[in-house]
């Protein structure tokens, strides 16, 4: 019995330092969240659909920023995030697509209101979805990928993008930077590696077969 209720107290201490780290944020928005992004000095952006707010607070309280809309026949349609990737409190850039569900996207924001302006624009085409899932920073270059194998490179901090070759044509759902000049791309049955900034990139043999995962990298 003590051997139980010493388990007992074990687990219920581990699980308080776990979960207790986590408060609950009211913010007046009911839509996704689908991404988040530290950028540093206690700036948080986040942002779903329809939305984005950013913290200047290590996410004590948020501010909303204007959201990714686009007034399109008369009407407004509101933009869907995949990515967020936080600069500065006034700079960022986010990765998505309208509801319309065609474009491979990139905006940028470099204004105290959060205003965003495309970086990067497909032409208006339908088909096949070319909208862009996942963006990160390296040490001198900004990768973002999406759709139909698409990568993007940015090397002028996100205010310009060029599309660049890839090995697949599957969708690439996440890019991750692991240091020395090295990146990885995961995706619907693949996964692909740089070792020179994003410039070439290589498949490297999947350690699951079917459907799409994501990656996360850590140092330490």
């Amino acid at each position: 019995m003590n051997l139980k209720l010493t388990i007992a107290a074990a687990f219920s201490l581990l699980h308080n330092l776990i979960f207790a780290q986590f408060d609950q944020l009211t913010i007046s928005n009911n839509s996704n969240t689908r991404a988040i992004h530290y950028s540093s000095n206690g700036v948080v952006w986040v942002a779903g659909d329809g939305y984005t707010w950013r913290s200047a607070n290590d996410g004590d309280s948020f501010q909303g920023t204007q959201s990714l809309d686009l007034v399109f026949w008369g009407g407004t349609l509101w933009g869907q995030t995949y990515g967020i990737l936080g600069l500065s409190y006034t700079t960022a850039l986010q990765t998505g697509v309208y509801y319309l569900g065609n474009d491979a996207l990139v905006y940028r924001s470099q204004s105290t209101y959060g205003q965003w302006a495309p970086a990067y624009w497909d032409n208006l085409n339908l088909f096949p979805p070319r909208n862009t899932r996942d963006i990160e920073m390296g040490s001198s270059r900004i990768i973002a990928v999406g759709e139909q194998g698409r990568i993007l490179v940015s090397d002028n901090n996100g205010v310009s993008f060029i599309l660049i070759g890839a090995p697949v044509s599957t969708r690439l759902e996440d890019v991750e930077y692991l240091g020395n000049n090295t990146w990885i791309i995961c995706g619907v049955n693949t996964m692909l590696k740089s070792t020179d900034n994003g410039s070439t990139w290589a498949a490297i043999p999947s350690p699951v077969t079917g459907g799409g995962f994501r990656a996360t990298s850590a140092s330490g």
